[in-house]
This record gives C-alpha cells, structure tokens and sequence, in this order.
C-alpha cells in the first residue's frame, strides 16, 4: 500500500511537472516512480532463492558436554539483501553461551541476528551451548525479516523447519558394584571364555598364564618383543537385564516427580556403563515412554548396547507410566540361563511385588532402590496372589532391597553413584 501511494504521488507529480513544463520536476518525479517499481519488484524477489540453514554440530551430546550451532545465510540471486532480521526459536534447557541471548517473558529463548548479504554471498555465524539436562531438545523454527535495499518495503517468511538435538543422562561411576551383586564382578573371565568363536578375531592381547600356544600371535609378539596372543569373541557372555520401573509414587494418582525420574535413568545409565566396560552384555527394558514414541522401552542384552540404552534413557519423559507387573511376569516366563536381573525403582508396588520376589527366588536378581521404603504389603511367597492382612515381620520390604540410593543425592555435582 506504501508503494502505491508513492507511485500515485509520482504520477501527479509528472502530470503536474508536464503542465507546467519543468524539466526538473519530470526528472524527480519519474525517479520517484521508478524507485518506487524498483522497491515493488524487490519485495515481490525478495526471499527468491534467499536459503536460511542451521546446522548443529552433534546430533547426541552427552551430559555436560557442548554443541556449536552454526546459523548462515544464502543469497543465490544478483540482487542484494540489505538487511534481514532472523528470529530463531532456541531450546530453553540448553544453556546459551552467547551474550545476545534473549529470553521472552514467557521464559523463551529466541536466537536473534541481523544479516546484510549481497549478491551470490553465504554469511555464517557461529553459537554454542551448554547441555545441562538430558532429553530431547529442538531448536527453531525460525521467522525472518527482510527489508529491499531502498528500504521502502519489506517481507516475512517463516522456517517452520526443526533441529532435534539428543542429550544423554550423566554417567556416574560404580565402585561399590560388587555389593549389588553380592560377589567381585571381574571382566576379564567373562572375556577368556573357553567357548569361543574362532572365527571372529578381535583383535590381539598381552600374554596371560594359561593362554594356549596355538593362540599366540607370532608376528605382534615380534612387534611388541614380548608375548602377544589372539583374543577371540566369546559365544557365551554374561548378560545382564535392567528393569527400570519409571513410577516415582506407587501410586499413580500421585503423579510424577522429575528429580526422580532424572534419578532413575542416571542409576540405570551408570550401571549399564560400568557392567558393559567389565564385559557384560547389557539389555534394558522398562515401562517408561519416550519423547514421540509411547512403545516400551526395551533393549535385548548383548555386547555394544550401550550407545543404544543411553539414547533411550535420554528419550524417556515425565509421564506416568503402566504397572511393571507386566515386564515382570513376561520376564518370569522367558528362559534366560545366562541373564541377571537388575531392578531400578523408587517405589515397590503391592501389585507387582509377588512377581518380584518370585523373580528373586527363580533368578538370580538384585534390586536398587532410590527412595526411602513406605511400607508396602508384601507377601514372603512365590505366588502372585493379592496379599492379605499381614503381620509386621511380613510388611517389611527390606528383603527385596540389595541397594538403596538417597532421594535426595545430587548427582549433578558427584562423579559417583552410591550404593548402600
């Protein structure tokens, strides 16, 4: 409508120059009315070929760790971009480390910058940030303004494009394991199984007494100058199973608690992490949901499961979950002769603690507990029958419990995972 206006004043301004033949007046008033079409025609090309990228340096970061977010400008056309204005939506829970960032009232992170690009130019910039908290983050989507290099009119667009970013939990250390599992938990004999696959070599080792002399490798023994042998894959290894129960209450009408939960999948994190780098193979299963995928969570166990059971952990939300009677008793159903069992919650339920204890008995399975015990009913049986009115040595659940982890640890600011 500016433009219109401004090429109607041009017109009159040529009629009224014509009558009263003022060869100055014709000039100024037709350089009026081709700017103005010059200004029209720029707001119609403006965002012609004109592309907006943002690229994130890493995909998964792990707790702590930093991602560079590289925003750019392409300008693939001869006419120039004088000024554009790009607004684009950053995560909240990614710590910026730029000083221009700006945060709306309403709490919201918005990347803000003014480009000037010519023609056939690519300006690039640069931002980073801190990732403090696991989960899945987006960034955008982005909204530009530009203006024409008369400045007469401008245009918006909207980049309704999104970057998902993947945060893991924090892995802590695990020294007091061993008391979990009731017994030294030492890698290496699971890796020198007698049972091995000759055929898949992984690749070569120190000499250890009891190494077989068809097994020495001769040429990295000359390499070394000291005795090397060849280290096959077991066909048999050690497997463990976490069940995680996401519920923070045992109740569900009591909802959920997000310092619990963060809690939880930091314990389930480091106990995946500390069993696979002792030569476990590591499984997770739990009735948690994820971010855009409401399956249950479950990982078979094998070797090199970690990456994949840290991506799970970081996709879990705060939503309350299904009972864990059902992974039970399907877990109680299944053979697995070579499977331990690893149970991570902060509240034993009366419905599915029966599964639990008789999971106990037929299994060999070990329960960490992160919140203090409210007392549950449990019977001291194998039988999955609803519990009846039991005596105090009966509703004691401590007979479950082979660890406990305070509610209130601040795992934020430890390197290890208690276990008392």
């Amino acid at each position: 409508m500016r433009l219109r206006a401004i090429i109607a004043a041009g017109l009159v301004g040529l009629a009224a120059a014509a009558a009263v033949s003022s060869r100055p007046l014709v000039f100024a008033a037709a350089a009026v009315i081709l700017l103005a079409l010059a200004a029209g025609y720029a707001r119609r090309h403006l965002f012609d070929r004109l592309e907006y990228r943002r690229v994130l340096s890493k995909r998964v970061v792990t707790w702590g760790g930093e991602v560079e977010v590289a925003t750019e400008v392409i300008n693939r056309k001869w006419l120039p971009v004088v000024w554009v204005h790009v607004r684009d939506e950053w995560p909240t829970l990614v710590e910026p480390l730029w000083p221009s960032a700006r945060r709306a009232a309403s709490g919201a992170l918005a990347l803000d910058q003014t480009f000037s690009v010519r023609w056939y130019e690519r300006v690039r910039r640069r931002h980073r940030g801190r990732c403090m908290t696991r989960g899945v983050h987006s960034f955008g989507p982005a909204a530009l303004d530009a203006a024409d290099p008369f400045g007469l009119a401008g245009g918006e667009l909207h980049d309704a494009r999104t970057d998902k970013l993947l945060v893991l939990p924090k892995v802590l250390a695990v020294p007091d394991v061993e008391l979990l599992f009731g017994r030294p938990l030492v890698g290496a004999p699971v890796r020198r199984s007698l049972a091995h696959d000759p055929t898949s070599l992984v690749g070569v080792r120190p000499y250890r007494p009891g190494d077989p002399v068809r097994a020495v490798n001769w040429r990295a023994t000359a390499r070394h100058g000291e005795l090397y042998s060849n280290d096959w894959e077991p066909t048999t290894v050690a497997q463990v199973l976490i069940i995680l129960d996401a519920r923070s209450f045992e109740h569900i009408w009591q909802g959920m608690s997000a310092e619990t939960t963060e809690l939880l999948c930091v314990v389930c994190a480091s106990l995946a992490s500390d069993l696979q780098e002792r030569g476990f193979g590591v499984g997770l299963v739990s009735n948690a949901r994820q971010s855009g995928d409401w399956r249950q969570v479950e990982v078979e166990p094998g070797t090199g499961t970690l990456p994949e059971i840290l991506e799970a952990l970081a996709k879990v939300i705060v939503f309350p979950p299904p009972p864990l009677d059902d992974i039970l008793a399907r877990e109680l159903a299944r053979p697995h002769p070579f499977t331990e069992y690893v149970v991570v919650t902060a509240s034993i339920n009366a419905e599915w603690a029966p599964l639990l204890e008789a999971l106990r008995a037929e299994r060999a399975t070990h329960v960490v507990y992160v919140e203090e015990p409210r007392g549950v009913a449990i019977p001291r049986s194998r039988t999955t029958a609803v519990p009846q009115r039991l005596t105090p040595e009966q509703n004691d659940i401590a007979h479950l419990i082979d660890a406990r982890i305070p509610a209130a640890f601040d795992w934020r600011g430890q390197d290890a995972l208690p276990l008392a």
